[in-house]
Formats: structure tokens, C-alpha cells, sequence
């Protein structure tokens, strides 16, 4: 789910409705085969035909959730180390904060077998 200099505010805004869609869905049943693409739409407010334009079907949508917050986790990680600035307890307090951040969907992939 890399994100490019050009891409539309609009494609941006669409992509984390459905994520928090999804992460809203599965924290109220975390039966991942229980999703549709009709349940995701609806709650994300969106239409189906916008959810078929960003991805190719539920998997596909899980995926690119995952790898970007495992992305997004590496690259703090890596930031962190680097941080010159930064003390020890300031750097485990911003990962602490990022994960506290993605808590709901860390908690479901941990708990899925598919993981």
C-alpha cells in the first residue's frame, strides 16, 4: 500500500475508510471469512464498484492493510535506531505508541491462523 507523490487525496481517504472498515468489522467478529465486500462498502460508507476499484477482492485488501502497517512498524523501527537525538525510553515510548495505535489490527492478525 505504498503511497506515491501523485496519488489522489480522494484514492488516500477511500483506502483508510475501508481499513477501518475492516479493523471494525473484525473487531466485532474476528471470523475473517464472515467479511464480504458488501459489510466492508457499507461500513466504510462507500460503494462496492469504489472498493472493486482499490482492490481486487477481501484478501487482497487484508494484504495490502497488513504489509502496510508492517511496513509502516519496520520503518519506525529503523528510524528509531537511527535516532540520534532521541533517548532509549523515547524511542521504545514512540514504537510503544505506534503499536497501542494499530492494537485492534495487530491483535486480529496475531489471533488469525492465516497470520
Amino acid at each position: 500500500m505504498s503511497i506515491s507523490k501523485k496519488e489522489d487525496p480522494r484514492t488516500i481517504r477511500s483506502r483508510e475508510m475501508f481499513k477501518n472498515a475492516v479493523i471494525a468489522l473484525l473487531c466485532e467478529d474476528s471470523i475473517i471469512s464472515n467479511l464480504t465486500v458488501q459489510k466492508i462498502a457499507a461500513k466504510a460508507g462507500l460503494n462496492r464498484t469504489t472498493f472493486y476499484l482499490h482492490y481486487q477482492d477481501i484478501q487482497d485488501l487484508l494484504k495490502q492493510i497488513t504489509d502496510g502497517i508492517l511496513h509502516e512498524l519496520s520503518d519506525k523501527i529503523v528510524a528509531l535506531i537511527h535516532a540520534k537525538d532521541l533517548s532509549e525510553k523515547q524511542q521504545l515510548t514512540q514504537l510503544l505508541d505506534y503499536l497501542y495505535i494499530h492494537r485492534n489490527y495487530l491483535l486480529i492478525l496475531f489471533n488469525t491462523n492465516q497470520f
